[in-house]
Formats: structure tokens, C-alpha cells, sequence
């Protein structure tokens, strides 16, 4: 959606990180303690973050996991229109 609609959920105390925050003035004015524009995710800290998080009775098991996607065909190439 467009930046206006990102809003924090209900809570007291949260930070904004991640470069958006420089390309979009919406993103400015929401309630945030601090914003940090120049942080970058990285995989090895949201591992970290993921793990503490980690609950096994909250636990998908693998065969019920389904893939979700945001597009439909996107690999599947388009046939040229016949003559």
C-alpha cells in the first residue's frame, strides 16, 4: 500500500529503520521514538530475532506448510499469439 497507510501497531515504544524513511515524508510523521534511516537488515540478525521469537508448540509441521504467493505465474512464460 501507499506509505500514509504504514502504521505501527498499537504501542508505545517503536523504531523506525530501513531506507524508506528517507524516500518517503509519510513515513516521517508516524509516532515513532527514533528513526534510524541508514540501518539495513541483514539475515544474520533477523535469524537471531526469528530464534528468540521461536515457540515450538506454535509450530507448523512441514506437510502441512503451503507456499504463499504474491503473484500469480509469474515464471510461467507468455505464448507468443498465433498468426
Amino acid at each position: 500500500g501507499p506509505p500514509a497507510m504504514a502504521v505501527p501497531p498499537a504501542a508505545e515504544r517503536w523504531l523506525g529503520a530501513g531506507n524508506g524513511f528517507e524516500r518517503f515524508e509519510a513515513l516521517c510523521a508516524l509516532p515513532l521514538v527514533g528513526c534510524f534511516p541508514q540501518a539495513v537488515a541483514r539475515a544474520s540478525v533477523l535469524a537471531t530475532i526469528a530464534a528468540s521469537e521461536w515457540n515450538p508448540t506454535q509450530a507448523l509441521r512441514a506437510e502441512d506448510a503451503q507456499p504463499v504467493y504474491l503473484r500469480d505465474r509469474v515464471a510461467e512464460k507468455s505464448q507468443p499469439a498465433k498468426p
